[in-house]
């Protein structure tokens, strides 16, 4: 499957997903900052990440709402 034929909420739960994991310590290596991972968002907006989601979730961030 790809693009529209990906369920919503999977693509949804795809990108939080990754946002977690950038912006969250791992024994390998540590957090991305805000700008960084704002800009992997960016970067991937239309081959990893649906633009819509992105675009949502960039709001989200900008509002505070998603930290």
């Amino acid at each position: 499957m790809q693009g529209q034929q990906i369920p919503e909420v999977a693509r949804i739960i795809a990108l939080a997903d990754s946002w977690d994991t950038m912006r969250s310590d791992r024994v390998y290596r540590k957090k991305l900052s805000r700008e960084i991972a704002i800009q992997e968002l960016i970067d991937n907006r239309g081959k990893q990440f649906d633009p819509e989601i992105v675009d949502t979730a960039l709001k989200l961030i900008e509002k505070g709402i998603l930290q």
